[in-house]
């Protein structure tokens, strides 16, 4: 079976064969056509992609890499058609969503997505788990500073935050506080901005019979958003504040929400990138946190 992945380093799979896909410009043709997989690319949005400043000569090195790239990719050849394919307008790179890594991890993020919503905690646990799981390291890793890439690396990488939000939503629902803890910090650390993730850990710590600690991370939060970017923290945290200064006894159940309200009241901004928070409020889930999340099918082109 034909494996394309991306979260990670850009790699062509056949089966259990890891496919030599070549040098830094073969790597960039590839990853630019699986970027616009199934749809036709011109021979004009590839030289500029690929080649840029080195554009003299690429009308005739651009047959060429296609070539190659085309033998390399031969062994996952598709009912004789191939995965590369010369089509009307230029060339086209055939996947089907089951082959691309992205694509997997997309469609099980958003079913332990919905099964959050639906009250399903374990089943939830296990599907966002399994998403991540296809993360290898920083996606499109070789290509990472070429401009055609660095959009959708920026998505890829709030979508893989988003996961990670939610599974930790997951395992509070189930009890597994104490356990998340120290991830919490570390990522809190590593991205401050993100509320979600101080309200988590707030939670988690709450619930560990480390108050103090929980009102210190909310301290931190808040004044990070304001020397960095002059923002108060949101509605949600402070709410959550709130109500760990107050014992709410409920807080400790996770039968409802730290911002207080109805199944689909709380609300809390996230972060579209580091040190970028979001005002956007946006509806959570039917959980402990019911904190904000970001759905939406992979776009290409």
């Amino acid at each position: 079976m034909a494996t394309f992945r991306i979260l990670g380093s850009v790699e062509a799979w056949n089966g259990t064969q890891r496919l030599a896909l070549g040098g830094p410009l073969q790597l960039r043709l590839f990853a630019f056509l699986v970027l616009h997989a199934n749809r036709a690319v011109s021979s004009d949005e590839l030289i500029d992609a690929i080649w840029q400043s080195e554009r003299p000569g690429a009308d005739n090195r651009l047959p060429q890499a296609i070539s190659r790239l085309r033998k390399t990719l031969a062994p996952l050849d598709l009912a004789g058609k191939g995965a590369l394919r010369t089509v009307a307008g230029g060339y086209l790179m055939k996947i089907e969503p089951e082959e691309l890594d992205a694509d997997v991890f997309e469609a099980r993020v958003q079913d332990g997505q919905q099964a959050l919503a639906d009250g399903q905690p374990a089943l939830a646990l296990g599907r966002l788990t399994a998403g991540l799981a296809l993360w290898r390291g920083p996606a499109l890793a070789e290509v990472a500073f070429q401009d055609f890439a660095r959009g959708e690396i920026r998505r890829l990488d709030e979508r893989r935050w988003d996961a990670r939000e939610s599974r930790i939503e997951a395992e509070l629902e189930l009890g597994h506080h104490r356990a998340v803890v120290s991830e919490l910090e570390a990522w809190l650390a590593e991205r401050p901005d993100r509320e979600r993730i101080a309200a988590q850990l707030m939670l988690a710590l709450y619930r560990s019979g480390r108050q103090p600690a929980a009102l210190e991370t909310y301290q931190r939060t808040h004044a990070y958003l304001n020397s960095e970017f002059g923002l108060e923290s949101g509605a949600a945290l402070k709410a959550l504040q709130a109500r760990i200064l107050a014992q709410d006894p409920s807080l400790m159940d996770g039968t409802s929400e730290p911002g207080g309200g109805g199944a689909r009241a709380h609300k809390c901004r996230r972060s579209t990138g580091p040190g970028k928070p979001d005002q956007r409020a946006a509806p959570g889930s039917a959980s402990a946190l019911r904190l904000a999340r970001v759905r939406g099918p992979r776009a290409r082109g």
